[in-house]
């Protein structure tokens, strides 16, 4: 499925009664105003948003699905994304792409975030399930309703492999992880840059 050029879709798509898409693309300054869900028993492979619309992909994406999901977004997706099923998440946010509602990983699957340079995710990054998550930050994370940019609250583990400490440009102060939630003991950070 790709939606190109000035492209709208209006309205959520879901993929859903045991289909299989094997990607969609969002390109150009093609627009998709709603939510994409994937179901339990249902399958897509990877959601590619590169659209240069203010826009981008207006709702979350959600994968419920045990398939494995890469999403690769440079552009704009205004709800969050999230993993409830079994399957791993692959989620790359690079050339000042923005996930507004942030990442959430309520299920089992593991889960490998990199935010590059330049690149934002707002509210902050949540594991309420048994997920292994795995980190790389090289943009800016910010905060959830708690203060944390980091939250674990379920029996997997986070990995932070690297996180890059910026300054925020209206108080001048370090933005670094603030890392809590009831398991917040099972987050581990390996590197901090400055």
């Amino acid at each position: 499925l790709v939606n190109q050029g000035n492209g709208s879709i209006s309205g959520s798509v879901q993929v859903s009664g045991g289909s299989s898409i094997d990607s969609i693309t969002n390109e150009g300054n093609g627009a998709i105003s709603g939510s994409i869900t994937v179901d339990k028993d249902s399958k897509l492979d990877s959601i590619t948003n590169t659209s240069t619309s203010s826009t981008g992909i207006s709702g979350s994406i959600t994968n419920n699905s045990d398939n494995k999901l890469e999403i690769s977004n440079s552009g704009n997706i205004g709800g969050k994304i999230e993993s409830t099923g079994s399957a791993d998440m692959v989620i790359s946010n690079s050339n000042g792409g923005t996930i507004s509602g942030g990442i959430s990983s309520s299920g089992s699957g593991s889960t490998s975030i990199s935010n590059s340079q330049g690149s934002t995710i707002n509210n902050g990054i949540t594991v309420s399930g048994s997920a292994q998550v795995e980190i790389s930050n090289q943009g800016s994370v910010g905060k959830d309703e708690n203060g944390n940019t980091v939250t674990n609250n379920g029996s997997g583990s986070v990995g932070i492999k690297d996180w890059l400490v910026s300054t925020d440009k209206n108080t001048g102060k370090l933005n670094t992880v603030v890392i809590g939630g009831r398991r917040a003991v099972n987050v581990k950070v390996e590197n901090i840059t400055v």
